[in-house]
């Protein structure tokens, strides 16, 4: 049976791979502008490894009546196709509204728009002809974090902990996290501008994190790199952001400040820097602070 998915495409990946893993099409067609054309090539190669027949149409983000006329020439190539069904997630409001005209002119086609509900989301799926709401239902499949990064950078490179003294207490962090979460990476490159310490998944919720000891702990070098990670050209504005130190802030209040305006969550394992370890007490803290941030849920 052939499925076709026509998506819309935004500048974040998520919302239009998850409904494609939920309904298993064998085909997309990925409606993309001039701004968001790199995201659907990232797109594309992601949904290569599935075996997804993946078609790319160009439109303008704010003509309705001629993404409309381009999208039915679209789907007039791609025919026969026996079931199909668009994604409204993404997308400006005119490109939807060309979807919508194009939904309502196919017999049995249906809508779906995903929402993000705690780490895994909720999809929500209507009758094209009527708008009557047909589905409603948690998404249980995630998205495994090598296809969340290639969505987001495309290639990059693992290349495990740092060296010296930063990489042990690295990997004593990973070691403490690893029971508690889906997935965990340890050291993450791209190009010469991205460095990122660790980065973990909880369900369909990602987070990166700096990892300091030393002089650098008490340093706002890991908010500059957390802030460069989580920028929009890079893991977007919705990644979760952490910086993990092995001392107390009690008198930085300054740096303290200033990781609560970047959003940062920073965690301060001191028995670290004083013992050499992370005690019990810490350790738990750590768990605490990643799954309830990312709504870990196992």
């Amino acid at each position: 049976m052939t499925t076709l998915l026509v998506s819309l495409i935004g500048e974040q990946p998520t919302p239009n791979l998850l409904p494609i893993y939920v309904l298993k099409p064998s085909h997309v067609l990925l409606l993309t502008t001039a701004q968001t054309q790199s995201v659907s090539e990232r797109l594309r190669e992601v949904l290569k490894k599935r075996d997804v027949h993946v078609n790319t149409l160009q439109v303008q983000p704010y003509d309705v009546e001629r993404n409309a006329e381009f999208t039915r020439q679209a789907l007039d190539k791609l025919k026969p196709i026996e079931s199909i069904w668009f994604n409204i997630t993404s997308g400006t409001k005119p490109m939807m509204l060309a979807i919508l005209q194009v939904a309502r002119e196919i017999q049995s086609s249906e809508l779906c728009y995903y929402r993000t509900e705690r780490s895994q989301g909720i999809l929500y799926a209507y009758r094209s002809s009527t708008l009557q709401t047909t589905r409603v239902e948690p998404v249980e499949e995630t998205i495994p974090l090598d296809d969340y990064l290639r969505s987001y950078l495309g290639d990059y490179n693992v290349t495990g902990p740092s060296l010296g003294k930063g990489g042990i207490f690295e990997q004593a962090v990973y070691q403490a996290l690893e029971p508690y979460v889906d997935e965990l990476l340890l050291g993450l490159k791209k190009g010469g501008a991205l460095d990122i310490d660790l980065i973990i998944r909880c369900g369909n919720q990602v987070g990166i994190a700096e990892i300091k000891t030393g002089r650098k702990a008490r340093t706002k070098e890991g908010i500059d790199q957390l802030t460069t990670a989580g920028a929009r050209e890079y893991l977007g504005t919705y990644i979760k952001k952490f910086l993990i130190v092995d001392s107390s802030w009690d008198v930085l209040t300054n740096l303290k400040e200033l990781t609560k305006a970047h959003g940062i969550g920073l965690v301060e394992l001191p028995s670290y820097g004083s013992q050499g370890g992370i005690s019990e007490t810490d350790k738990e803290k750590l768990v605490q602070a990643v799954r309830s941030n990312l709504l870990c849920e196992r």
